[in-house]
């Protein structure tokens, strides 16, 4: 399966007691069973760096954290068991 990477809207940034967070978004143009992230931000830089990413879905939060040499994680967006 091929894997593409998309380009997130930034949303804004805030500095919470030594944490940086950053606010993305991306807006789905259909439904998913599954979806692959990977996040490489700051890990090359600092072997320690942790990364969480919450995917947001009809009013559920999914969490995956990233560390260095983490590859893709996959996060289930199916709400519907219907879905094919």
């Amino acid at each position: 399966m091929k894997k593409t990477a998309n380009s997130l809207n930034f949303v804004g940034s805030q500095n919470d007691a030594g944490y940086f967070w950053i606010y993305q978004d991306y807006k789905l143009t259909r439904q998913f069973k599954w979806i692959e992230i990977k996040q490489l931000a700051l890990t090359e830089l600092w072997r320690e760096q942790m990364n969480a990413v919450n995917v947001e879905n009809a009013g559920q939060t999914s969490t995956v954290t990233f560390s260095a040499g983490d590859n893709w994680q996959r996060v289930i967006t199916q709400v519907n068991s219907k879905l094919n």
